[in-house]
C-alpha cells in the first residue's frame, strides 16, 4: 500500500513539474528558457521519414506537455548514431534497442522500459496461386533488399555492409520504401521491413496487400524504449516520470492512436 501511494505521488508530482496536462503547441520564445535535449533520428519509417514521421510529432508532444526541456530533433545517418552519442552531440534516441549495436556502449547510455513493440518481417511478391511458405525458406539463396545501417536477426544483428555482402546476396537501400520497391520491381526476392511501416503502406495503397505477402515468422521482435546519453541533460528517472505523466493524462495513448499505432503501445 505504501508503494502504491508513493507511485501516485510520483506521477502527480511529475505532472506538476512538467506542466501536465497541456494542449497548446509551444512557440519558439517559450522554448528559450528550457534545457535543450537533442534527439537524434535516422530514416526508420514510419518513425522517421521524409515528412518528419512519428518521432518528430512525438517530440512536439513532449514539448507541449512540459516546460522544463526543449526537445529538438536532429536527423543523421543510421551508421553515425554511435559516434554522435559518444561525442555528446545527441542526448537521446527514440525507439532504439540496445541490441542494435550498443552493447559496447552500455555504460554510456541508459534506456527506459519499452514504449512500443513491433516486429520486422520478410516480404515477397505474392504468387497468383499456391502456398507462400516456401518463399521465405533458404534465405542464403535469395537476393535480399536491405536498409543500410539496420541490424537484422537473420544476420546476427551485424550491420556491417561488407559482412552482409560476404554472407548474402544483397542490394542496399537508404530507406525501407526503396527495399519494398525492389521486391515490387522483381530486382530482389525478399525485403525486410517493420510491421508499422507495412501497415502504413497498406493504408496508403489498398492494392499493395494483393501484391506482396509477409512472412509468418518475424525476423526480429521489437521492444522499443527511449535511449538516453549518460550524463545528458535529462536522466532516466526524469524521462520515465514524463512518460508516466503522459500516460496518466491520456495524451500518450491518444497520440499513438492518432498515428494508427495504438496497438504497438506497451507503456
Amino acid at each position: 500500500m505504501r508503494s502504491f501511494f508513493l507511485w501516485i505521488f510520483t506521477v502527480i508530482a511529475a505532472g506538476m513539474a512538467f506542466g501536465l496536462p497541456a494542449s497548446k503547441a509551444v512557440n519558439a520564445d517559450q522554448m528559450l528558457d528550457r534545457i535543450p535535449v537533442i534527439v537524434g533520428g535516422y530514416r526508420f519509417e514510419p518513425y522517421v521519414d521524409e515528412s518528419g514521421g512519428v518521432a518528430r510529432k512525438f517530440i512536439q508532444l513532449l514539448n507541449d506537455h512540459q516546460s522544463t526541456y526543449a526537445f529538438q530533433f536532429m536527423e543523421m545517418p543510421a551508421r553515425r548514431r554511435y559516434d554522435l552519442m559518444r561525442e555528446g552531440r545527441i542526448d537521446a534516441l527514440l525507439f532504439e534497442m540496445m541490441v542494435w549495436g550498443w552493447q559496447d556502449m552500455a555504460d554510456q547510455v541508459s534506456v527506459t522500459k519499452p514504449l512500443l513493440t513491433g516486429s520486422e518481417l520478410f516480404i515477397a511478391l505474392k504468387p497468383i496461386n499456391g502456398p507462400t511458405e516456401h518463399l521465405f525458406e533458404g534465405i542464403s539463396t535469395k537476393r535480399l533488399a536491405l536498409t543500410l545501417g539496420y541490424h537484422y536477426g537473420f544476420a546476427d544483428f551485424n550491420a556491417d555492409p561488407d559482412h552482409l555482402k560476404a554472407r548474402f546476396d544483397v542490394v542496399f537501400s537508404e530507406f525501407q520504401r526503396f527495399s519494398l520497391r525492389h521486391v515490387l520491381a522483381g530486382t530482389a526476392d525478399l525485403a525486410v521491413v517493420n510491421d508499422a511501416f507495412l501497415e502504413r503502406e497498406n493504408r496508403r495503397d489498398i492494392g499493395l496487400s494483393h501484391q506482396v505477402v509477409a512472412s509468418p515468422k518475424p525476423d526480429q521482435c521489437y521492444q522499443l524504449p527511449v535511449m538516453l546519453r549518460a550524463g545528458g541533460p535529462i536522466n532516466l528517472a526524469e524521462m520515465t516520470a514524463l512518460l508516466d505523466a503522459l500516460k496518466t493524462s491520456g495524451a500518450l495513448r491518444g497520440f499513438f492512436e492518432q498515428e494508427s499505432m495504438g496497438r504497438f503501445l506497451v507503456w
